[in-house]
């Protein structure tokens, strides 16, 4: 399962319930334990405290930010190796 850290932003502790009844308590400025995002889908709950701007949650749009590498050439350019043409094909 996919997991995610929700963030308080604000300087109270926050109390929400996850969708499966598991209450989650976070400390001022502080990251939750890992949550699992069925805990917090359509959640009006969290969504309604994300919408304050008293909890930072990300999103799935912010995972698909981090781009994976599409070829070997550009895993070698991430890494600063080069890799040649006969090198690529034999790959």
């Amino acid at each position: 399962m996919e997991t995610l850290k929700i963030t308080n932003l604000s300087n109270r502790a926050i109390t929400f319930r996850g969708n499966s009844g598991n209450y989650y308590h976070l400390a001022p400025g502080e990251p939750s334990v890992p949550i699992d995002k069925i805990e917090v889908i359509e959640n009006a709950k969290i969504r309604k405290l994300a919408g304050a701007g008293l909890i930072s949650v990300p999103t799935i749009k912010e995972e698909k930010k981090k781009k994976q590498p599409e070829s070997h050439a550009e895993v070698a350019a991430n890494e600063g190796t080069e890799i040649t043409e006969t090198e690529s094909k034999k790959k």
